[in-house]
């Protein structure tokens, strides 16, 4: 695993939590005590890590 990646990696995760959690994922669907939260942490995940890592990539080719 390159630098990029492990970079890219640790910013996903820390991103991915923050954005699954309910205040951002409501889906706008009304319960009678609330929403429905409908979140897939792992495409939300992957798609920040693509996002990053292209960026990553392009700013630091060589990885450092």
């Amino acid at each position: 695993m390159s630098d990029n990646e492990k970079r890219a990696h640790d910013l996903a995760v820390a991103l991915a939590v923050e954005l699954t959690k309910p205040e951002y994922a409501v889906s706008g669907q009304p319960l009678e005590d609330g929403y429905v939260v409908q979140v897939d942490p792992y495409a939300k995940y992957k798609e920040i890590y693509d996002a990053v890592l292209l960026k990553l990539n392009e700013d630091f080719p060589n990885g450092k």
